[in-house]
């Protein structure tokens, strides 16, 4: 048997549909469904039905199957390699009571993903909910964020969602390096083998996802930040970030997120071609239609 621990392991990505629509999380629901997940009772969860491997062809960097497959890393059981409309569905799904906005590249008018949000913040005494979605110029989903606020009562002990993050990321047969054992830093990289690496964040020696020089790293959402180049060799990342702003307890957290990119899906290379093509073309037909114009002298 599993102990408590283990039973709510879907607890940092999952909460109720009722009590989130209301801006709280029902504890009781999460660990009915810990417990059906441990007798075999999943939930049926968004799948990409194989787009998610063509849509990694697409981009040049082809993603290890093993991460685009339905077994691979999940938010919600909602992941990278989807299309847009099947990741929208999908959060729509988990939580009726979400508002959508989109998200829209900065400097011009290109949507790149979506925040669905329950809550005014997070600061919201009710608790709030924010998840994000980025998908690249193709409609594939390359990055995904869930960030949600408890109220102080209903707050999350550190060890419990340290366990239950390690119980839903940590690979079979992964490698562990300088993971902290005191705090809740924690991440998991992937190389484009697919191998996992765990550690406190994603800059650790020898890490197949070393940040890119000069690379930006810069806010969509009111709640994720993305860079604008990740290295070559990284297949994947997993990040979390927690705090216990209003608990003042550091074993009390009252605020988690988690964070799954995948850069090679980051841009679609036939999308971004086919687009110049057609302004090189557009560019042609204007000079051609300007060819007989003389100047007036």
């Amino acid at each position: 048997m599993k102990t408590s621990a283990f039973l709510i392991a879907a607890l940092a990505l999952t909460a109720s549909v009722e009590s989130q629509a209301n801006g709280g999380i029902d504890l009781k629901q999460i660990i009915k469904q810990g417990v059906d997940k441990g007798m075999g009772k999943e939930p049926a969860s968004a799948t990409a039905n194989g787009g998610g491997t063509q849509a990694g062809a697409a981009t040049g960097r082809t993603m290890p199957a093993s991460l685009l497959s339905s077994g691979g890393p999940d938010i919600a059981g909602i992941r990278v390699g989807l299309t847009a409309n099947e990741a929208r569905q999908a959060v729509q799904k988990l939580n009726p009571g979400y508002k959508f906005i989109p998200i829209i590249q900065h400097g011009s008018k290109r949507e790149i993903g979506f925040q669905a949000s329950v809550g005014v913040g997070r600061g919201d005494p009710k608790g709030a909910d924010f998840f994000s979605v980025l998908f690249n110029e193709g409609g594939t989903v390359w990055a995904i964020k869930r960030d949600q606020s408890l109220p102080p009562d209903r707050a999350i002990l550190k060890d419990t969602l340290v366990q239950s993050l390690k119980t839903k990321y940590d690979q079979p047969g992964g490698q562990v390096k300088y993971r902290d054992k005191i705090t809740v830093n924690m991440a998991w990289v992937y190389d484009m083998a697919g191998k996992q690496i765990a550690s406190f964040s994603t800059g650790f020696n020898y890490t197949p996802c070393p940040e890119v020089p000069y690379s930006r790293y810069s806010p969509v959402s009111d709640n994720m930040n993305v860079y604008d180049e990740y290295a070559p060799t990284c297949a994947m990342t997993i990040t979390i970030d927690t705090s216990a702003l209003r608990t003042g307890n550091p074993d009390m957290l009252d605020r988690y997120a988690v964070q799954i990119v995948a850069p090679p899906l980051q841009h679609d290379v036939g999308t971004l071609n086919a687009e110049a093509a057609a302004r090189e073309q557009q560019k042609k037909n204007l000079e051609n239609t300007v060819r007989d114009n003389k100047p007036q002298l």
